[in-house]
């Protein structure tokens, strides 16, 4: 039952700050400004639900990005960039420190440029010019990862039991 739960919470909470970084904060920031908070869940999701499943929120987060961009005819694309982001974050999960906010930082900055770096490479044959957006990528990639500690505190806040001891990361949402 938590696991549905949080499952669902997961995509609710992704559908939430879809609209805050897609309202709120373009309304006052330049869109390569705007941080990429669902990059923050994605790195999240790789760090405490790295299965198969971890990979299938994952694949939804992307949809859900995909959808709220307004390109019907490139559904896909981001959540293509998600699941492979999530593959090579989850693979090294069990090495990274994740209580350190400046290890969240670095993986979430290698992850936000690394997404916008698939991303481009999958929508080149439908826009050439998305090749030219790549260095604007590392400004937002960087806000991002400055937002992400501050965002992780409220995941684990919402998603990581206290009694699950330090094996909890390899539980995924399953055990939360």
């Amino acid at each position: 039952m938590h696991y549905i739960r949080n499952s669902v919470l997961m995509l609710v909470l992704g559908l939430l700050l879809i609209l805050i970084q897609g309202t709120v904060l373009m309304a006052f920031l330049p869109a390569y400004l705007v941080p990429n908070m669902v990059v923050s869940l994605v790195v999240f999701l790789a760090f405490y639900e790295n299965t198969a499943f971890g990979a299938v929120l994952a694949f939804l987060l992307g949809l859900q990005m995909d959808a709220y961009s307004g390109q019907l005819l490139l559904v896909g694309p981001t959540a293509g960039a998600y699941v492979a982001v999530f593959g090579l974050i989850a693979s090294l999960s069990q090495r990274i420190f994740v209580d350190s906010a400046i290890a969240v930082f670095v993986v979430t900055f290698i992850a936000g440029v690394a997404s916008t770096i698939i991303y481009t490479i999958l929508v080149y044959e439908f826009n050439k010019q998305g090749v030219s957006l790549i260095p604007l990528a590392i400004p937002g990639a960087f806000l991002t990862a400055c937002v992400t500690p501050f965002l992780f505190r409220i995941l684990r806040f919402l998603f990581v039991r206290k009694s699950a001891g330090l094996g909890s990361r390899s539980r995924g949402l399953a055990a939360l």
